[in-house]
C-alpha cells in the first residue's frame, strides 16, 4: 500500500477500492476505476470523483513484483476482490488501519506526524525530481486541473530548480571542455549558436 501510494499517487480511497482485475501484470499496468469511501460507518464504492481521477497508469517492474507476490499469499483470489483487505478479508477501514497498522509503523520508523496522504506528496515530488512535465504530473495523479497540481505540489520546485542550476553548469562546463579541445577561445560558442538558432 506505502509503494502504490507513495510512488504511483494514489488516494486512499483508491488505493482501498482497487480490485485484483484492475491490475494487468502482463502490461505493467494499473487502472483506477472505483474508489471504496466510509460515510456515516458504512463503506461505499463508487466511481472516481471526476473523468481525470479514472486513469491506468504504467507501474515499475518492482513495485509490480511487490503485488504479484502479495496477492500470491491469498492462493489466487477472485478478479473482483480488493487488492488489499484486513485480517478476515475484510475492506479496510481508515480508522482502523491508522491505528492498528500505520501509527505502530511509522513510529516504529522514527517518522511519527507522517500520514497515509503524504505519500501522495511523495509521488508527486518524485515526479517533480525527475523532471516530469506538468502535464505527465497531472494525469498520473488524476487531477481535473494543471493548476491544482502546480498550486499543491509547486513547493517541490525549488528543489527541482537547484538541480536544473547544477545540470546548467555541467553543461557550460562540458562546452568549455570541447571549445578547449578545439581550439576556440570562448567556452559559451555552443550555447551562443544555440540562442542564434532559435532567432
Amino acid at each position: 500500500m506505502v509503494y502504490v501510494s507513495g510512488v504511483l499517487g494514489l488516494r486512499w480511497s483508491e488505493v482501498v477500492g482497487l480490485r485484483v482485475c484492475r491490475l494487468d501484470f502482463l502490461r505493467r499496468t494499473l487502472t483506477v476505476a472505483e474508489t471504496l469511501a466510509e460515510g456515516e460507518g458504512w463503506l461505499v464504492s463508487a466511481e472516481p470523483k471526476t473523468k481525470a481521477s479514472r486513469r491506468t497508469l504504467g507501474v515499475p517492474s518492482s513495485v509490480m513484483d511487490m503485488l504479484a507476490e502479495h496477492l500470491g499469499r491469498r492462493a489466487r483470489p477472485d478478479p473482483d476482490e480488493l487488492v488489499f483487505v484486513g485480517p478476515e478479508g475484510q475492506p479496510l477501514r481508515a480508522t482502523n488501519f491508522r491505528r492498528r497498522i500505520w501509527a505502530p509503523a511509522v513510529e516504529g520508523a522514527g517518522l511519527e506526524g507522517l500520514t497515509f496522504h503524504a505519500l501522495r506528496h511523495t509521488a508527486a515530488g518524485l515526479l517533480i525530481e525527475l523532471g516530469a512535465h506538468p502535464r505527465v504530473i497531472q494525469q498520473r495523479l488524476g487531477h481535473a486541473s494543471i493548476r491544482t497540481t502546480l498550486d499543491v505540489y509547486g513547493h517541490v520546485l525549488p528543489l527541482v530548480d537547484s538541480a536544473v542550476t547544477g545540470q546548467l553548469g555541467e553543461l557550460l562546463e562540458s562546452s568549455r571542455g570541447l571549445t578547449a579541445a578545439s581550439g576556440q577561445d570562448t567556452a559559451s560558442a555552443p550555447v551562443a549558436e544555440t540562442l542564434a538558432d532559435q532567432g
